[in-house]
């Protein structure tokens, strides 16, 4: 590629990444779907077909909820009841890369590095499939969380102020989709931080944690996000009812998934007929993501990003999209170092689950057995990788809080 097209490239990203999913969008469905090219295959995303079926049923009056398996918010089926939602869900994946490249701006940046950061998100081919086809994710949950992220960077509002509108988003972006939760304690250290205090013991992590969450900018982010959450859900319900809250929202906390996907708990549930209780499962992540809630709160990026990784890593059900939860945030960690040893195991597991379950899926072979080793495969490479990014972590400042070492870079 030459010069003058990396700079057009690198000028204009907004316009030329929406140009290349909005292309995308319309010629990759009529391609591969319907099995043309590839029998068997399709490109449109089964969600999609959900997605487009609810908004029907708003159309003519009725609830969202009776498309079986619509488990979302009913304000997503209204939405796409006006507009096509592939379309959407590929604006606000080009609005997702223009943020991510607001948010990686340095004033020293050179031609390669703005480059670089164009294609982290705006040119990434990951992002390109999964927004074109049909998948919200970049809509309702991608886009809330970057604008947290955006408003808690920025210096030109006061702290109250920040803590505010953050919160507002954070409630949006919950009430859409659940899992930004897990972010709350993180965003309450990070508005609550203060002068650098050393944690020397387990006694110090809790009191210097309970101080941080109780200052006023801390409860003002949680007043505002808990209002904001409770409102929509409120307006849902009053709405449709009691479906509303037990299909959009309760149904995430005990679902439990038996077909085979990258979590190392599919094949386990599957042997007990969905009998495992899923809020069990939750036990892991909840501990994790306390601990991590305050370890590197002056990194917000490289927190959320962290967080993200162990909920995916450690949840009972991971499909592709779920990579999206926390590739959206490895562009704004500058200080992310991941050993090659450790990112080239993550990709060799997938591609070996991806290899096992066409078997599985496509050609009908019983290898269940098989696609649940590799799924536990992922899961080591995974914890490989969270090992390998905790200890490279180079603190942006000196925070005085002692670094753990888990072992050797692999």
């Amino acid at each position: 590629m030459n010069g003058r097209a990396i700079w057009y490239l690198i000028t204009y990203p907004f316009f030329f990444g929406l140009s290349i999913r909005f292309f995308s969008a319309w010629a990759l469905p009529l391609l591969l779907d319907g099995g043309v090219m590839i029998p068997g295959v399709a490109y449109t995303d089964i969600d999609y077909h959900v997605f487009s079926d609810a908004a029907g049923y708003i159309q003519r009056g009725q609830s969202p909820y009776l498309r079986h398996t619509y488990r979302y918010t009913p304000f997503l089926a209204w939405i796409l009841s006006k507009v096509n939602g592939r379309y959407l869900f590929c604006l606000a994946d080009a609005v997702c890369g223009q943020l991510i490249l607001e948010l990686r701006k340095q004033p020293r940046d050179n031609q390669r590095t703005t480059f670089f950061g164009c294609c982290l998100w705006m040119y990434n081919p990951i992002a390109i499939n999964i927004c074109t086809r049909g998948s919200a994710e970049p809509f309702v949950v991608l886009l809330p969380v970057l604008l947290t992220v955006a408003v808690s960077s920025c210096d030109t509002l006061s702290q109250i102020t920040k803590a505010f509108i953050a919160g507002v988003f954070h409630g949006i972006a919950v009430h859409a989709k659940v899992y930004p939760i897990i972010y709350s304690l993180s965003f309450m250290a990070y508005f609550g931080r203060t002068d650098p205090q050393p944690i020397d013991s387990p006694k110090k992590f809790f009191i210097v944690w309970f101080r941080r969450l109780i200052r006023l900018p801390s409860l003002v982010f949680l007043s505002s996000s808990v209002f904001t959450f409770a409102c929509l859900t409120y307006l849902a319900v009053i709405q449709y009812g009691q479906v509303a809250l037990d299909e959009g929202l309760l149904y995430h906390f005990s679902r439990v998934d038996h077909r085979h996907n990258y979590s190392a708990w599919w094949y386990p549930i599957y042997l007990s007929n969905r009998n495992t209780p899923g809020a069990l499962l939750f036990i892991p992540q909840a501990i994790l993501l306390f601990v991590t809630s305050l370890g590197f709160e002056s990194d917000l990026g490289f927190t959320l990003f962290l967080q993200t990784y162990i909920f995916v890593t450690f949840n009972k059900v991971i499909t592709a999209q779920y990579f999206t939860w926390y590739l959206c945030l490895l562009p704004v960690c500058r200080q992310l170092h991941g050993s090659a040893g450790a990112i080239a195991a993550v990709g060799l597991s997938i591609l070996a689950w991806l290899a096992s379950a066409y078997t599985l899926e496509l050609l009908g072979w019983p290898t269940h057995r098989l696609v649940w080793i590799f799924s536990l495969l992922h899961f080591l490479a995974n914890i490989n990788m969270l090992r390998s990014l905790i200890n490279s972590y180079q603190p942006r400042s000196n925070m005085g809080f002692r670094k753990v070492q888990l072992g050797k870079n692999s």
